[in-house]
C-alpha cells in the first residue's frame, strides 16, 4: 500500500495537518487488514471492502468506525476506485436512532448555521460541500419534504417567485426564502447536467442515498460538537426564516 503517496495526496487536497494525521492513523487499520489477509492493492474489491467493514464493526467503537470509513473513502478516491465507494458504510446502527424526538436547541442550531457558510469557502470537494449545506438547510426549512423526496429533487423543481423559491414535490409544494439557499443553489447549477438534472448526486455520480446523507450530516455535526446530527433531528428542529 502506498502510504507516503497517499499522505501527499491528502496534503494536495488542502486538508489540515490534524485531519491528515487522523486519516493516516485510520487508514493504517485498512493497510494492516489487507496485509494480514494477503490482499494486494490490485485485489481490493467489493468483498474486500465488505469484509473490512465487518472487521471494524466488530473491533472498534462507533466514532472510530466513522473515522475509518472516512479515511477509506479518501483512499479509494486516491487509487481510482470510486466504483467501490457505495460499499463503504457501516449500516444504520452507527449513530442515534431515527426514533429520536428532540430537535436541536437554539444554541446548537446557531452553531450549525454559523458553520455552514465555511463549507462553501473550501477549495476541495466544492460540489459535495454545497450539496450537503443545501440538504441541511432544506431539511430545516421545508418540513413537508420527506428525506426520500429531498434526495430526488431536480433543479427544475425550483421556481423563483420574487424572493421565494417554490419547490414542487409530486402533488405538493414547499417554500423557502431565496436568500437562505441561493448561494448553495448557485454553486450547484454548473453541475446541472451531471445526472439528469438531479441535485443530490454522490461522488460516484449516482443519486445520493439516505445512508450517505445521514453520514454527511453526522460528520458536519461532529465539526460543531453536535452529537448525532441526523436528518430526522433536523426535521424536528423548530426553525423559522
Amino acid at each position: 500500500m502506498e502510504a507516503l503517496k497517499f499522505e501527499k495526496y491528502l496534503e494536495e487536497q488542502g486538508l489540515a495537518k490534524s485531519s491528515i494525521r487522523t486519516n493516516m492513523m485510520n487508514i493504517v487499520k485498512f493497510f494492516n487488514f489487507c496485509k494480514d489477509n494477503s490482499i494486494s492493492q490490485e485485489d481490493i474489491s467489493e468483498n474486500v471492502i465488505k469484509s473490512y467493514i465487518d472487521f471494524i464493526k466488530k473491533n472498534y467503537s462507533n466514532n472510530t468506525q466513522l473515522s475509518s470509513i472516512q479515511a477509506l473513502r479518501k483512499f479509494l478516491s486516491f487509487i481510482g476506485r470510486d466504483d467501490l465507494q457505495e460499499y463503504v458504510f457501516v449500516g444504520r446502527n452507527y449513530s442515534i436512532s431515527d426514533t429520536t424526538t428532540v430537535g436541536l436547541t437554539n444554541d446548537k442550531l446557531e452553531r450549525l448555521l454559523d458553520f455552514l457558510p465555511s463549507l462553501l469557502k473550501t477549495n476541495t470537494f466544492i460540489r459535495e460541500n454545497a450539496r450537503n449545506a443545501l440538504a441541511i438547510k432544506l431539511l430545516l426549512a421545508c418540513k413537508n419534504i420527506k428525506t426520500s423526496e429531498l434526495l430526488e429533487l431536480k433543479f427544475g423543481d425550483f421556481t423563483l417567485e420574487q424572493d421565494i423559491f417554490v419547490i414542487k414535490i409530486k402533488n405538493k409544494r414547499a417554500k423557502v426564502k431565496s436568500y437562505f439557499i441561493e448561494k448553495e443553489f448557485e454553486m450547484l447549477l454548473p453541475y446541472r447536467d451531471l445526472l439528469e438534472d438531479y441535485i443530490f448526486i454522490s461522488k460516484e455520480k449516482k443519486l445520493m442515498g439516505s445512508i450517505i446523507l445521514r453520514y454527511n450530516t453526522i460528520e458536519i455535526g461532529k465539526a460543531v460538537q453536535i452529537e448525532g446530527l441526523i436528518p430526522s433531528v433536523l426535521k424536528k428542529t423548530h426553525f423559522i426564516i
